[in-house]
């Protein structure tokens, strides 16, 4: 399974569960099957933005020399709820958005 299949528009599946798809509405990108919530609020984030953010991510991830798959969470730091990347492996753990 990708995170983006090639095309805009394409399904964006949720780098949480990674088996529920990304949804947009207004100032909210939410997973169809578990909890994920992006409150985007005034931000200029959507999710053709999101799936860039995501694969340059993966990409530096991979760029590092790692070859485990990273885990993806939703944390509360600072007061800000953001989608961070996180790998135990190679210990990185970074903003997404």
């Amino acid at each position: 399974m990708t995170l983006c299949q090639g095309a805009e528009n394409a399904k964006l599946w949720c780098p949480v569960c990674k088996q529920g798809e990304l949804r947009e509405t207004h100032n909210l990108i939410h997973c169809t099957l578990c909890k994920m919530r992006l409150d985007l609020e005034e931000d200029k984030v959507n999710l053709d933005f999101l799936r860039e953010r995501l694969a340059n991510v993966h990409m530096e991830h991979l760029d590092r020399g790692c070859t485990l798959s990273p885990k993806f969470c939703l944390h509360d730091m600072f007061g800000l709820n953001a989608l961070y990347i996180r790998c135990d492996e190679c210990s990185t753990f970074e903003v997404v958005v």
